[in-house]
């Protein structure tokens, strides 16, 4: 590794511990991203941006059914195949991202920084992607693992991870600094955001990793 790259890699990690990363001037805009992403999914307007942007770290789904939905749930987003097309044949799979709309979240998606709200659509859709390489059985699998807490975690750093390898790792730190960091959330929720998914300090090291 030469020394330009050590002395990038030594800055880009101070700058980011100390504070929230800020929106790159480089981001596409709206109109860039539409026709740019391939997608007949309907998505809900005040959030186009981040899901279009976090859509295409992931060409390989570009033609998945994907629909949202607004729902009372207890995280800020969640991610699953519908399940009356589990069954089906992959072509032919819906998947739900659902939206919390309710007080009963800890964190409201509209209280998230725009940075953070990609790095959470991104990690969604590392989901959905992952979805795509089950077959039936394995999809039950997936399921199975939200039922303790030491296969979630290995199910959910997976997913982090590759949502990293897909370009959106800046996007995700975001998402992780904001929740742990900055949000209003409870200490039992964040808690369980620390022994669960990849913290902060850990997403940057695999960052610096893609220098």
């Amino acid at each position: 590794m030469n020394v330009f790259k050590i002395i990038t890699i030594l800055l880009f990690s101070v700058s980011t511990l100390v504070a929230q990363p800020q929106v790159q001037d480089s981001l596409p805009d709206i109109e860039t991203l539409r026709g740019q992403v391939c997608t007949n999914m309907e998505v809900p307007a005040e959030y186009e941006y981040p899901i279009l942007l976090a859509f295409s770290f992931y060409p390989e789904i570009s033609n998945c059914n994907v629909i949202f939905e607004f729902d009372d749930i207890k995280t800020t987003l969640n991610a699953r195949p519908k399940i009356t097309s589990v069954f089906r044949k992959k072509a032919h799979r819906v998947y739900v991202i659902r939206i919390n709309n309710s007080k009963k979240g800890e964190i409201l998606l509209s209280d998230v920084p725009k940075m953070a709200q990609i790095g959470l659509f991104s990690h969604e859709f590392g989901h959905i992607t992952d979805y795509e390489s089950c077959n039936l059985f394995e999809v039950i699998g997936r399921g199975l693992s939200y039922l303790f807490d030491a296969s979630l975690r290995r199910f959910e750093h997976r997913i982090d991870n590759l949502t990293i390898e897909h370009g959106a790792c800046m996007y995700l730190y975001s998402w992780s600094f904001f929740a742990l960091y900055e949000s209003s959330a409870s200490s039992k929720y964040k808690k369980f955001k620390e022994d669960i998914y990849m913290k902060p300090d850990e997403i940057l090291a695999k960052c610096n990793q893609f220098l």
